[in-house]
């Protein structure tokens, strides 16, 4: 089992594991119990269900020019490309893909980073 994250409050904490089996999840379970952590599972998922957009919250055309913009080298320093070239890749204008990637991050940071919060 692998701790991805653990975040602690007043309240109580939220975890983020991942098991390779339910064994580790009923294991961890049992440690919690054992130990007196209270402890509810509010989520599951399997692996094939951890798709990126159904898990960071972004739409698939948001998915989409994100990976476009970062294989072309847009977040590279310098950049290797500009949106208009992507754009033009993905068929689109410039300012719906500036308007995606806006989206886009604005949805992985407040899926990732800010989690917590919502």
């Amino acid at each position: 089992m692998t701790l991805l994250s653990a975040i602690g409050t007043q309240t109580g904490w939220e975890f983020q594991l991942r098991s390779a089996d339910t064994n580790g999840v009923t294991q961890f379970q049992q440690y919690c119990r054992k130990h007196s952590i209270p402890l509810t599972v509010t989520r599951l998922y399997t692996l094939s269900e951890l798709r990126t957009s159904d898990q960071y919250q972004i739409t698939t055309a948001q998915e989409e020019a994100l990976i476009a913009a970062f294989e072309a080298g847009y977040f590279n320093q310098p950049r290797e490309t500009k949106l208009e070239g992507i754009a033009q890749e993905l068929g689109i204008s410039r300012q719906s893909l500036a308007e995606r990637l806006r989206r886009g991050h604005r949805n992985l940071i407040v899926n990732t980073l800010l989690h917590q919060s919502k």
